[in-house]
């Protein structure tokens, strides 16, 4: 067991998703949003009600990764902190996008986040200029009480020189047919609940440890793929 900066980490070392329309309100607030209330958390500006991610990992090792991504404001700091949201990419050897954003009033009402209030930006430089990009969502104005849903997609990996050609082909990583990730179970708000979760071919079994502290998890196959899922519930800032 070895530590990393006191947080709860869990290290992988293994081996078309592509949604391109924008998501729809579900027409209703989620109802684990009833239950994070600023008593339950005092001092906390806002609560990650629940942080979801689902990676579809292909033979070559190119990988999709789904996140989706529930947030509470509890205080006008938290409204502040989410007022703009912002993606990071590098066009050389990734692609980002921003799936979907709704935000659930305290009133009850529904708010799905025109498409026309996401940016693609160039990310600020200097000195050294790759030229990186950026998402950029302006998100209609917060009130405590209110909580914003995040759905995104993003494929390839982050690193500036080593970009390929062709269409999916600069996405790939260098290494063909591997895949490595660090994923944090803990952050600077409170998460009522985080998964991670992994889908393999069938042939690429997945090495990972978990570093600190206990997660739940599940793996599971068919004939084709292979699927392992990582949680935590309840972790404090």
């Amino acid at each position: 067991m070895r530590h990393r900066a006191g947080r709860l980490a869990l290290a992988l070392a293994v081996a078309s998703w592509g949604l391109c329309a924008w998501a729809q309100a579900s027409g209703a607030a989620p109802q684990a949003l009833k239950a994070v209330t600023a008593e339950k958390y005092p001092g906390a500006d806002a609560v990650i009600v629940s942080d979801d991610t689902r990676v579809d990992v292909e033979e070559s090792g190119l990988s999709h990764v789904n996140k989706t991504q529930l947030v509470k404001v509890l205080t006008e700091a938290g409204a502040a902190k989410y007022a703009t949201l912002r993606f990071d990419y590098d066009p050389a050897s990734s692609f980002a996008e921003v799936k979907g954003i709704t935000v659930y009033r305290a009133s009850g009402a529904v708010e799905p986040v025109s498409a026309d209030r996401v940016y693609d930006l160039p990310q600020p430089q200097h000195m050294i200029y790759w030229g990186p990009r950026m998402k950029v969502v302006s998100v209609p104005k917060l009130q405590p009480g209110d909580a914003v849903e995040i759905k995104t997609h993003s494929k390839g990996f982050v690193i500036a020189y080593l970009a390929n050609g062709g269409e999916d082909e600069k996405y790939i990583p260098p290494m063909r047919g591997h895949y490595y990730d660090v994923v944090y179970f803990q952050g600077d708000l409170p998460i009522v609940k985080k998964t991670y979760t992994i889908v393999l071919p069938r042939d690429k079994p997945v090495r990972a440890e978990v570093f600190h502290r206990e997660l739940a998890s599940i793996t599971n196959f068919d004939d084709k793929s292979l699927t392992y899922a990582w949680s935590k519930e309840n972790i404090p800032a």
